[in-house]
């Protein structure tokens, strides 16, 4: 069962959600707030006000007379001012600072026009009814939920989750996620997308099938194994309403033929969508697929392809010092690319970090990447699926740098 929309949820008004005190005044006034973009928290030692020099006792009731004034006609000339706008207006600028309502008849509250970090995590659990004795599914769901909770992705795209697996996840998050996806077929796996609804609103989302025929549902395409579909959403900014998209997927894990067309696929219907716009799009997925190959360079330099960035390449700060992204279980003890009979060769570059990833975190156009993690955490030996999650964070662009909302 899915979780009530975040909007229906009874909320703090005075509390984010990662517990920082929220500012707000008078409904005559403009309601200030320090609306957030990622979940990181401001440091402990961190001061919001600065120390007023020493004043003497005689001092005091003047000066309080004249705060007490000057608010007053603060609050005057901000509801003149205010009030003037047009109801409708979604944006306003005062100051050089953007102001936006989320909501037809909110109040215009004030945003930052600062480049934000948007956190994107691609995740593929392991199908949660595979017989995998102590690595089977209800030995490592409370790390699987840990873990996403503590790194609390904005985006999240997950792969080879069953329904009853993806509803006991779900139910492990905090409250604020909300997911969408059908499965690739009846009782099958599926590649949903998890997203924090306290900092996106999705517009309008979909599933489509990796085969020549992409809305016929359970269709298979060309020489897979399996039948493969796509997520994909169109997401809006809460604080800004500026929209991107964000996709999600699984390549066939031995047709080759098939995972090169699912790639071609996902672009020609992503471009029905997205057009020749700069409209920010993301990609996600495990691509059963090493990066020398005929479908990342059609993802990523082929003229006629998206011209992906890769996250793990571009980013300032790459962590992890494995070179695969799939281990079989056993983790950095895992010397090989082989994934069942896919891939039959030792590793070329085994010490080189992330020279045989098999998961992806890709984006169009190049944004910033500050940070992109192979997360290789186990507890007690044990690993919470047989991929390491991958997490990058971008440098999103700010409010006036973003193509305008879709009308």
């Amino acid at each position: 069962m899915m979780k009530k929309p975040a909007s229906e949820r009874a909320l703090n008004p005075f509390a984010a959600s990662d517990g920082r005190r929220r500012v707000s005044f008078d409904d005559a006034d403009l309601e200030e707030e320090t609306l957030l973009h990622a979940p990181k928290a401001l440091s402990p030692s961190t001061s919001l006000y600065k120390p007023s020099n020493p004043t003497s006792r005689r001092q005091l009731p003047f000066i309080a007379l004249g705060l007490v004034i000057g608010a007053v006609l603060g609050l005057a000339v901000g509801y003149v001012q205010f009030t003037r706008m047009d109801p409708g207006l979604s944006f306003a600028m005062k100051d050089g600072v953007q102001l936006t309502r989320q909501n037809p008849g909110d109040k215009l509250a004030r945003v930052s026009t600062d480049p934000f970090v948007l956190r994107v995590m691609t995740f593929n659990l392991r199908y949660g009814t595979a017989m995998d004795g102590l690595n089977s599914w209800p030995h490592r769901r409370a790390h699987v939920a840990e873990l996403i909770n503590r790194y609390h992705p904005v985006l999240l795209g997950t792969q080879e989750g069953m329904d009853e697996q993806l509803r006991q996840l779900h139910e492990m998050l905090v409250p604020q996620y909300e997911r969408f996806g059908d499965p690739r077929e009846d009782g099958g796996e599926h590649t949903q997308i998890f997203y924090d609804a306290h900092v996106v609103e999705r517009v309008q989302g979909g599933t489509f099938w990796l085969s020549e025929t992409p809305q016929v549902p359970k269709s298979r395409g060309w020489d897979a194994s399996h039948v493969r579909v796509a997520t994909w959403g169109r997401f809006r900014l809460r604080t800004t309403q500026q929209e991107f998209f964000y996709v999600n997927t699984h390549l066939d894990n031995t047709g080759k033929l098939a995972q090169l067309n699912g790639a071609k696929v996902i672009w020609t219907e992503m471009k029905k969508l997205v057009g020749n716009t700069l409209t920010p799009l993301f990609l996600t997925g495990d691509f059963n697929t090493l990066r020398p190959s005929d479908v990342y360079e059609y993802l990523t330099t082929n003229p006629e392809g998206p011209f992906f960035h890769d996250a793990w390449r571009v980013a300032e700060h790459p962590i992890g010092s494995i070179s695969n992204s799939y281990h079989e279980w056993i983790g950095p003890a895992y010397d090989k690319t082989k994934h069942g009979d896919w891939l039959d060769a030792a590793m070329d570059q085994p010490d080189i970090p992330g020279a045989n990833h098999i998961d992806f975190i890709l984006s169009r156009p190049q944004l910033p990447v500050t940070t992109t993690e192979v997360i290789t955490e186990s507890r007690n030996g044990r690993y919470p699926s047989d991929h390491y999650p991958i997490v990058a964070e971008f440098l999103f662009p700010s409010a006036t740098e973003l193509p305008p909302p879709s009308t």
